[in-house]
């Protein structure tokens, strides 16, 4: 079977080599060394059930007794049972794998299950592949009957009894080295295809990647047939109009990014009419740009990391990094930055791979990823023992490790301490105010551990030529029942903040998001943001309002400084003020104003949609 694997893998790199070839020999190297453990892994899946199936029956048969010549047809019986299951289990994702050669040209990702729900020409692609590439897709069916043909013959005779403990250690050792395979080896999470697309490009994920890797492993969710609400996508580019620039602030600017765990809007004195935990961020207040109309597009942490580096907002129940989609073409902030000299790292304090933080770091172009394991050993009590490292130590690392690098560099730092269950160092305890929820003591912390790492930083030679974005990755509890509805679930500060005061101002009522933040980026670096890209925008252009969209339950909305549009799940538009944030009271009639939201809102619904089944997003 892994012969056959390998010579699937053989023809998609011979099909896809055009994309291909400029990649280096140590990296082919790798990327084909570990296409084996995906093929291990998807082989044991499939076959250690009826391998295991067959061993007990056999054994069954064997404590019987049976007269040889029963016994004889028993195994027979058991073997054709076994070899039927083997060619029903393994033939499809063998096919899929060599179709996936050609059809990678078309969907740009192997085959998962959406694939009937891909829109255009791509779902026809299938058959006529098949018959158009018919000797290779008769050569992988071929080599696979003949294994089950070699398995449906073998052995018939009954072999020799072992004893039970024999028997027993068989059985461990099998079940031993299955687990292994299936599990991908022995790292913290289970072998999924997200671990794949941190191969780049996309097109060497997929050579690491099997077909029947992506057809067991991708996790299922709702997936939506294409919408057609507008005819073309000249449409749909008329009525977004994402301008791609600001205006020139600075070239060779270094940004640092902070996600600070669960700070939501709410807990912000300055935000908040002067009640709140973090001192520290009202301090800087007065010479930050703070967006006073600034949203989360999720309400979990792995929805973060694609929003705020690749302005992929989280518009559906099923996280991006986990979704069959993870393999899209997509221009991520630090990938693109690389183009014009920036060096990269990001920094979590948890274990590598909690919430695939370093998968995603990967697949966006960050150079280095820093985890718990990287953080040294000082022979203080810096982890909590739960999640990693608490925040203050680990900001003060992450300092360190940005005095080495070289400018202009982005970084990108996702805390943890104010994560549940809010544990802080034991020398801080009774330091922070306990306010009114369980957070808010952490979330003091978590802005302590702010106001450290910005002293720290102060006193490096790249703090002047830095500009700083912080931001939480969603909210949390609330006892404020003016953030208890449907857009205040998603309100989080978007801060950005530049010692050197060189940000345009007057810009702080401008709705914004997550999805903002790298187009804003660019724009800061007069760079244009070098795609179709029509999510999200640059803060700083006074062409762009600035809008917030999201999707729950399959109820849209869409907010700006003046309305707010809404599309519940059974196709029905309302429209409201900003102040209805719980939409009690929608308005008589649209304006004109409010029909112009409505299609906007259509149109970005179809173009996220529409893009994510048929990898559209990028064009060249």
């Amino acid at each position: 079977m892994l012969v056959i694997y390998a010579f699937q893998r053989a023809l998609f790199v011979y099909f896809n080599f055009a994309s291909l070839s400029n990649i280096p020999t140590s990296d082919w190297v790798i990327a084909i060394l570990d296409g084996f453990r995906y093929d291990a892994c998807v082989i044991a899946t499939l076959n250690l059930p009826i391998a295991s199936i067959q061993y007990l029956l056999q054994l069954f048969f064997l404590r019987k007794r049976l007269s040889p010549e029963i016994a004889t047809h028993k195994n027979r019986l058991v073997n054709r049972v076994a070899g039927t299951l083997f060619l029903l289990v393994n033939i499809p994702p063998i096919v899929f794998g060599i179709i996936d050669s050609r059809l990678y040209t078309f969907t740009g990702r192997r085959t998962t299950l959406d694939l009937l729900y891909l829109a255009g020409d791509a779902k026809e692609q299938g058959l006529s592949l098949i018959l158009q590439y018919w000797p290779l897709t008769f050569s992988g069916v071929a080599a696979t009957f003949a294994m089950a043909w070699h398995t449906m013959q073998k052995r018939h005779e009954p072999r020799m009894i072992r004893s039970k403990r024999r028997e027993a250690f068989f059985a461990i050792v099998i079940l031993f080295l299955g687990v292994f395979f299936i599990r991908g080896g022995w790292q913290t999470k289970p072998l999924l295809p997200t671990h794949a697309y941190s191969y780049q490009p996309a097109t060497l994920a997929n050579v690491v990647l099997n077909s029947g890797m992506t057809l067991l492993r991708t996790p299922t969710a709702k997936i939506h047939e294409p919408l057609n609400d507008f005819a073309t996508m000249q449409e749909i580019h008329k009525i977004l109009d994402v301008p791609r620039t600001a205006p020139l602030t600075s070239k060779n600017l270094n940004f640092v990014i902070i996600i600070v765990e669960s700070l939501a809007r709410e807990y912000l004195g300055c935000l908040n009419d002067g009640v709140g935990y973090t001192p520290f961020l009202d301090s800087i207040a007065k010479d930050a740009i703070i967006f006073r109309d600034s949203y989360a597009t999720g309400r979990r942490s792995i929805d973060a990391m694609p929003a705020v580096f690749a302005a992929i907002p989280a518009w559906r129940d099923q996280p991006y990094i986990k979704s069959p989609f993870a393999a899209n073409y997509i221009r991520p902030l630090p990938r693109e930055l690389k183009k014009y000299g920036y060096s990269s790292a990001f920094f979590h304090g948890a274990s590598t791979g909690s919430m695939h933080f370093d998968v995603f770091a990967k697949m966006a172009g960050f150079d280095t990823y820093y985890g718990r394991e990287n953080y040294p050993k000082t022979g203080e009590n810096d982890d909590d023992g739960q999640w990693g490292i608490f925040d203050e130590p680990f900001l003060k690392f992450a300092s360190s490790i940005m005095t080495t690098m070289q400018e202009p560099f982005v970084a990108g730092i996702f805390t943890l301490t104010s994560h549940n269950p809010f544990i802080i160092p034991k020398k801080y305890q009774g330091q922070f105010p306990k306010g009114t929820l369980v957070i808010h003591e952490s979330i003091g912390y978590a802005d302590y551990a702010l106001k450290q790492f910005f002293k720290t930083a102060s006193r490096q030679p790249w703090y002047k030529n830095t500009v700083f974005v912080i931001t939480g990755d969603h909210t949390s509890v609330s006892d404020n029942p003016s953030y208890n509805s449907y857009p205040g679930r998603f309100k989080v500060p978007i801060i950005f903040y530049d010692p050197s005061g060189r940000l345009p101002k007057n810009v702080e009522g401008k709705t914004a998001s997550h999805i903002d933040i790298t187009p804003t980026i660019f724009g800061l670096l007069g760079l244009e943001f070098k795609t179709n890209w029509l999510m999200g925008g640059p803060l700083f252009n006074p062409d762009w309002q600035g809008r917030f969209i999201q999707s729950e339950n399959d109820r849209w909305i869409l907010r700006n400084p003046v309305s707010d549009t809404l599309i519940d799940a059974d196709g029905t538009a309302k429209f409201f003020t900003p102040k209805d944030d719980h939409f009690k009271n929608p308005k008589s009639a649209p304006d004109e104003f409010d029909r112009d939201n409505l299609n906007k809102l259509r149109a970005s619904r179809q173009y996220f949609l529409n893009g994510l089944l048929e990898n559209s997003w990028i064009e060249g």
